[in-house]
């Protein structure tokens, strides 16, 4: 019936905008709160580096690394457990992670 399937399509967008503005909000808690706020694609690569974000890691091309080669071995774990969790409930998390950058080890 095309009325119940307009009805499913309109409620299905307004949980998309909800979703939407539940993650806008986040990410502009998160960049007040983090000294630096990355977003990353599926392979754990940088999605768009920043030049604030290129300048942090020591002015290298981020585009082909991957995250979690600046990760410290002691956090990559718990680093795949925040992935996993941000799969299962499709919101943007937060993590504390010690990067290892030019061989110096940052505590962020």
């Amino acid at each position: 019936n095309v009325i119940e399937t307009l009805a499913v399509v309109e409620a299905r967008d307004l949980q998309i905008r909800d979703v939407s503005t539940l993650v806008s909000s986040m990410e502009a808690v998160a960049q007040h709160l983090c000294d630096i706020v990355i977003k990353l694609k599926k392979n754990h690569h940088f999605y768009a580096p920043s030049i604030v974000q290129t300048s942090f890691f020591g002015n290298i091309d981020l585009r082909n690394q991957p995250f979690t080669d600046f990760i410290d071995s002691d956090d990559v774990q718990r680093f795949q457990d925040l992935l996993d969790q941000v799969d299962k409930d499709s919101l943007p998390q937060c993590l504390p992670v010690t990067l290892t950058i030019s061989s110096k080890r940052l505590s962020t």
